[in-house]
């Protein structure tokens, strides 16, 4: 066991390594020259938690350490008030889809948040679910994504990407029908390799952005 002297400390990503989570905000320009940290949340995962996923969900988000994002909207929204004339955008990875930070009050107008897609959630369209949907759409182009070697497997190389954009409207979870939540607008931006190396996974992007600006386009 790692630390063992040491009080206060939960578990890690896996039972025999103790320690605490930290999640960060870090904010960077349109260039990429980082500028700070907007905001740090640590937490730990108590050892009497452990393997008790399914309750968890079934706790409101204030209690689940998905409230991070919710977290992440408030700092922009103060952001904002701090730099009034900048247009500021909110990143998540696939840990962001989460259906209660869609539907949380936008923060302020010129503040929108990206979220990259985790599940082909049901939408109000024909084609019923998330993914299915925006695939149906016309290409409006094509962009370029370095694809870096992992583990030195395979080399680095760049993929051909197809892209498409579709204004949605999601439906709330099946799995929290009781809660009654409301439906939400979202713009959704789906890029997949369409043509990838023979024997590779085609890289995809999916993301959902809304914020105060978002609109039906």
């Amino acid at each position: 066991m790692h630390l063992p002297a040491t009080q206060g400390l939960g578990h890690g990503t896996s039972s025999n390594v103790h320690g605490f989570m930290l999640h960060s905000l870090l904010a960077v320009t349109p260039e990429g020259l980082p500028l700070g940290v907007l905001g740090m949340k640590t937490w730990i995962r108590a050892p009497e938690e452990s393997g008790k996923s399914k309750q968890r969900r079934k706790r409101p988000i204030e209690e689940k350490e998905s409230v991070k994002w919710l977290e992440g909207l408030e700092h922009l929204a103060s952001l904002k008030t701090r730099c009034p004339d900048t247009h500021i955008i909110g990143i998540s990875d696939r840990d962001g889809d989460v259906y209660d930070a869609f539907i949380a009050p936008r923060p302020a107008a010129g503040v929108d948040w990206l979220v990259r897609a985790a599940w082909s959630r049901r939408v109000a369209h024909p084609q019923a679910y998330l993914w299915d949907a925006v695939a149906a759409e016309p290409a409006v182009g094509e962009t370029d994504l370095l694809v870096p070697t992992r583990n030195g497997k395979a080399p680095t190389r760049t993929a051909q990407l197809t892209v498409r954009c579709k204004a949605l409207r999601l439906h709330p979870p099946r799995s929290r029908q009781r809660d009654k939540l409301p439906d939400v607008d979202v713009y959704v931006i789906h890029a997949l390799e369409t043509q990838p190396p023979r024997g590779r996974r085609a890289n995809r992007m999916d993301v959902a952005e809304f914020g105060a600006d978002t609109d039906l386009r």
